[in-house]
């Protein structure tokens, strides 16, 4: 039986490692976000998680593999290693 949105088809990964396993090790994932193994290899070591900018990619390559991977393993901020840090959402009210 498939959920509201879908989502019951696929397993969900919550682990960096499962990711990078099930999309075929560490040379797979930099080719198929286009960056050199040595940065896939830096996100592990930055946290282990993914740019935000690779979301989309790994969510379709991991779809095709009846995979899902947790929000929480992407940092849903800037990639880029000069990018300005984004506004902060939060108002404070004195």
């Amino acid at each position: 039986m498939n959920d509201a949105h879908g989502l019951s088809e696929y397993r969900v990964l919550t682990d960096f490692e499962d990711v990078i396993d099930v999309l075929g090790g560490v040379v797979a994932v930099s080719k198929l976000t286009q960056r050199s193994a040595s940065a896939v290899c830096n996100w592990r070591n930055a946290g282990a998680v993914f740019p935000a900018s690779q979301y989309k990619r790994l969510r379709k390559a991991l779809r095709e593999r009846g995979y899902i991977a947790d929000e929480r393993l992407f940092t849903f901020l800037s990639d880029e290693p000069n990018a300005e840090p984004e506004a902060n959402p939060i108002v404070r009210v004195a």
